[in-house]
């Protein structure tokens, strides 16, 4: 009995210790979380917005320009008809333009949507790919910059980068709406071209994509930051993503950002030598947003890049 007693004791201590071990990482975690420096919305922080003045009317000539629309597609078909819309009417202004669609993995009526849109317009251009998820990538975020990657490769094979004055890289589904109109795509062309580079989208409810975002505030790659707390990562999520969210007012300033996306953005060609998108992270098994390689690419160049909170191109509620 006394050996049992004994077991019995030495069972509990162990069970005891094995909950202030517990206790104690999860007290580390969430001291180290306490003592983050508070970040403040990374466009609350913004002293750099007075060099760039809008002006009352554009001085772009639409009517002799090229345009070329890039887009990856992956079960979009709800989404469609409303994007489609918006695109035509936003290519209507320009001379010419070309849209490259990259397809791929789609379950649904995406591919046969596309391929009778493509088929009324010549000037839409469909290309599929199969199943890349068998055959190249199980990560989203691999797809998508080998779709990106090809549709670039592709305008410019065809030599329709040089002869283009924008590159417009969309998402499908963030596109789809009502919120996007001709009216507020224009808006990005009431700056001196001679001051940007890349316009990128804002939202109406809330600014969504922070993986994409690289400013002075926002230094990181987001959930790489949150992945390290993982038993609080709720409250890590709130620290490092969430407090950026908050929707921008339309008529605010141009933010100055090194890197942002927001489902639409407005690229000046002449600033896109040799970039390409990457999403390889050695340090991360979910990869890096493929737009961070390529705004970097973009900056190196010369292109400075903006959100501009009126370029509003959806609620952000995805």
């Amino acid at each position: 009995m006394r050996n049992k007693g004994c077991c019995m004791c030495l069972l509990l201590l162990f069970l005891q210790s094995l909950l202030i071990i517990h206790l104690q990482r999860k007290y580390d975690a969430l001291y180290s979380l306490a003592t983050i420096p508070h970040i403040d919305t990374f466009w609350h922080s913004n002293n750099d917005v007075s060099i760039i003045v809008p002006r009352q009317r554009t001085l772009v000539k639409f009517d002799r320009s090229f345009i070329i629309v890039t887009a990856c597609a992956r079960d979009v078909a709800k989404f469609l008809p409303e994007f489609r819309r918006n695109i035509e009417d936003i290519v209507s202004i320009f001379e010419d333009y070309r849209v490259l669609i990259g397809e791929s993995d789609s379950k649904d009526a995406t591919r046969e949507y596309l391929t009778k849109w493509s088929v009324k317009n010549p000037k839409i251009q469909l290309y599929t790919y199969g199943n890349l998820t068998r055959t190249f990538s199980t990560r989203r975020t691999d797809r998508i910059a080998y779709c990106r990657n090809h549709l670039l490769t592709t305008a410019r094979e065809k030599q329709w980068i040089p002869r283009a004055q924008f590159l417009l890289v969309v998402d499908i589904d963030v596109n789809g709406n009502s919120i996007l109109s001709t009216d507020k795509f224009l808006t990005n062309f009431r700056y001196n071209l001679n001051q940007w580079g890349a316009m990128t989208a804002s939202q109406t409810h809330l600014y969504y994509d922070i993986w994409a975002l690289r400013s002075s505030i926002v230094d990181y790659d987001c959930w790489k930051a949150v992945n390290k707390y993982p038993r609080n990562s709720d409250i890590a999520q709130k620290i490092f993503i969430d407090v950026h969210r908050k929707p921008i007012p339309k008529n605010h300033p141009l933010i100055p950002v090194q890197s942002a996306f927001g489902g639409f953005a407005v690229y000046q060609t002449r600033y896109l030598q040799d970039c390409r998108y990457d999403s390889f992270d050695a340090e991360f098994s979910y990869g890096k947003c493929e737009h961070v390689i390529f705004n970097e690419c973009v900056s190196r160049n010369g292109g400075r890049i903006f959100v501009n909170p009126a370029f509003q191109n959806s609620d952000g509620l995805l």
